[in-house]
């Protein structure tokens, strides 16, 4: 078989390029039936059973499924969480408690004495 001398270097350049594309897109849609025969197998399976139990609604699903979903199965860990916060605080002993309490009431008479002692001037409203 010879080449058709007509056809010139880029020709056959675009030629050969051209069945190279051809046959890759023929390969890709034989990988394409391929998945749809493995997704038609998977339907035929049935549905998963469905159940209600205590109010509740379990869904069984089998390990495929699950690991096709990205679902993790994992046993629930008891943990006890309780309120916790933090406030800056100074202690003081009673003693010291009632010693404050003492010199309040202390400064709280003098300061009482002393305003009994001053007079304030009234201003007259009128003018």
């Amino acid at each position: 078989m010879r080449l058709n001398p007509d056809l010139k270097p880029l020709d056959r350049l675009a030629l050969f390029i051209t069945a190279l594309l051809m046959l890759t897109f023929l390969e890709a849609c034989n990988r394409f039936d391929k998945d749809d025969a493995n997704r038609q197998a998977q339907t035929k399976k049935g549905p998963a059973p469905i159940s209600v139990e205590n109010g509740q609604t379990v869904f069984t699903l089998d390990t495929s499924t699950q690991n096709h979903l990205g679902l993790e199965v994992a046993t629930l860990t008891a943990t006890a969480l309780t309120a916790q916060f933090t406030v800056p605080a100074v202690i003081l002993s009673v003693e010291d408690l009632a010693l404050f309490a003492m010199a309040m009431l202390r400064h709280r008479r003098s300061f009482k004495n002393h305003a009994s002692k001053q007079t304030l001037p009234v201003r007259s409203t009128r003018a």
